[in-house]
């Protein structure tokens, strides 16, 4: 029975990356959250990833119905889909780094290097 409430514990904390781009088009703001079963949330990592000007120029002029051809609107949703990936893998890194220094300050080398591995696995996955 034990077991089974353990099981349960560790399933009711998840880690998700929240993500947007307001209207101003300046980037993408990605956070790193811990959510528990109490529906608590805890801002783990935040960063913001600015849209190369070029990119920025490219989503303003489809704005204009005339600019937005169906090839153009279909290139953006291909290269923001990478943009948005590139943040969410940023956010998890960051994060993840800031937890193997916690642990390697507090003389938890093999607890360091599992959660690097293991993020750095899942990153690459």
């Amino acid at each position: 029975m034990k077991g089974h409430s353990m099981q349960k514990q560790k399933q009711a904390i998840r880690r998700v990356v929240g993500m947007m781009s307001g209207t101003s088009v300046d980037g993408i703001d990605a956070a790193l959250v811990e959510i528990s079963q109490s529906t608590c949330v805890k801002l783990l990592a935040f960063e913001n990833k600015p849209f190369p000007p070029t990119v920025r120029e490219k989503i303003f002029s489809l704005f204009r119905p005339e600019a937005a051809t169906v090839d153009r609107v279909g290139y953006m949703n291909f290269l923001l889909g990478e943009l948005y990936a590139e943040a969410a893998l940023s956010v998890i890194e960051k994060e993840m780094i800031e937890r193997v220094r916690y642990f390697k300050d507090e003389g938890k080398l093999l607890e360091a290097q599992r959660i690097e591995q293991r993020t750095r696995y899942d990153l690459e996955m």
